[in-house]
């Protein structure tokens, strides 16, 4: 068992860090060493590998676990954690955001340089942060992936799935992400969903799902603007069946919330919502793909703690 809050475990993704990242972050590192810090690095060698590492972690009485990625690095931790449920409260989560998108990172205003970082470990606060899950359900079968930002179906995960095509995912940037957002716009169709939640079902044509807990996703955009991370309740944002060019002149706006001023968007807030597609949707949460199949959409019951600036 860590004594100290300066003693931290260290996952690093090589992938989600070019040589620059790697610099940076043994530079930070070094300053934080002589301010009493201990690290121990774990690297992973492989997609899925972080969750292995840090389930070990937690297992082992590792307390405190340090993750330099990206969103997709960050969400495999908190899986591996999650696999734990009764230590999971005890764990501390700090994020030094080293990948393409850093979404997560938007909503705690956590910068990705080294003085705000050493701030952070330093004076840093911890907040408890509500953790989602996903369930994809299939020919009986069920498969459950954590997620502490946003899980995207249709539309988002179909944009995730041609970048993961295209094999420019792991070396991607903002233009890249528009480029494919901007191609699927052509190919991708809306499904007509079935929609459970609260008691209520209902019918939709949908075009995409956006199920936050946190505001951002796909390198900025504020998909879900109302979201709270620590209200206990998910933010479900539908964009409904619309022409192309409708659909175009949404795309600037998902960068300010304001297509949820559009009459074939629609907002939900629930702790759980069933989606059960009526033809192929695809599903993702935080860049990584989803089994397909219907998906039951859901607040978990524990919630982990992040050190995230004091600002």
């Amino acid at each position: 068992m860590e004594q100290s809050n300066r003693f931290w475990h260290v996952i690093l993704n090589p992938v989600a860090l070019n040589g620059k990242r790697i610099h940076f972050w043994n530079q930070i590192a070094k300053e934080l060493m002589k301010d009493g810090f201990e690290f121990i690095e774990w690297v992973t060698t492989k997609r899925e590998n972080a969750i292995d590492i840090a389930e070990s972690i937690v297992k082992k009485g590792g307390r405190h676990i340090l993750v330099v990625g990206g969103d997709g690095t960050l969400n495999e931790v908190v899986n591996g954690v999650m696999k734990e449920p009764k230590l999971a409260s005890q764990i501390l989560v700090c994020v030094v955001p080293s990948g393409t998108g850093n979404d997560w990172a938007k909503t705690h205003q956590l910068q990705p340089n080294a003085k705000s970082i050493r701030a952070m470990l330093l004076n840093g606060k911890v907040v408890e942060h509500d953790v989602g899950i996903v369930h994809s359900i299939k020919n009986h079968e069920t498969i459950s992936r954590f997620f502490i930002n946003i899980a995207g179906f249709g539309f988002d995960a179909a944009v995730i799935h041609r970048l993961y095509e295209s094999r420019k995912y792991r070396i991607g940037n903002k233009f890249i992400y528009i480029k494919n957002v901007l191609a699927t716009l052509f190919t991708h169709h809306s499904v007509e969903c079935i929609i459970e939640h609260d008691g209520l079902t209902s019918k939709a044509n949908v075009f995409s799902v956006a199920a936050g807990i946190c505001k951002y996703n796909g390198n900025g955009m504020k998909q879900v603007p109302m979201a709270n991370f620590q209200d206990g309740f998910l933010d479900f944002v539908f964009i409904c069946k619309m022409s192309r060019w409708s659909l175009i002149t949404q795309v600037p706006k998902l960068f300010s919330g304001k297509h949820l001023l559009h009459p074939k968007v629609f907002h939900i807030r629930t702790k759980k919502c069933n989606i059960i597609p009526l033809g192929r949707v695809l599903g993702e949460v935080e860049g990584e793909m989803l089994e397909e199949g219907s998906y039951q959409v859901e607040i978990a019951f524990e919630q982990l703690k992040f050190l995230v600036p004091s600002n």
